[in-house]
């Protein structure tokens, strides 16, 4: 029985190996990125009463808004019906957040100007807990 071991072609020079990347990379198919689907910016911050929910959303109305609470879950949402090629507008979009327990889901308001929604979450009595940690 015979064996046949084959090595690798060793090129003895930098040279050679950096003209056959350059044509490799020229004769081949262009590498596509991933593009991940966009996503609206929201920011969500601590404020005196509780929580204010922000919604960038330029180019909507505030009936385009869906905005629903069930469970101390807070939904919201908006789609477009048709899309436009041209357009920059963000065709839909859907957000959860989870409450807290004590959130006055009746007290909740929302206003859109400048393309923002901004929702106002009203939380009686934060608990703020400061205290300083020793290390061992």
């Amino acid at each position: 029985m015979t064996f046949a071991i084959t090595l690798p072609i060793h090129r003895p020079n930098n040279f050679y190996n950096a003209l056959d990347s350059f044509f490799d990379d020229v004769w081949a198919a262009p590498k596509r990125k991933k593009v991940e689907p966009i996503s609206a910016i929201y920011n969500v911050t601590e404020v005196k009463n509780g929580y204010d929910i922000s919604i960038a959303a330029p180019g909507r109305k505030k009936e385009d808004f869906k905005i629903n609470v069930e469970d101390d879950i807070l939904e919201v949402s908006y789609e477009t019906p048709k899309e436009s090629e041209t357009s920059l507008i963000l065709s839909s979009f859907n957000k959860t957040w989870r409450l807290p327990e004590n959130a006055d889901v009746e007290g909740i308001v929302g206003k859109y100007e400048q393309g923002i929604l901004t929702l106002n979450v009203p939380v009686p009595d934060i608990a703020r807990v400061s205290r300083e940690i020793v290390i061992e």
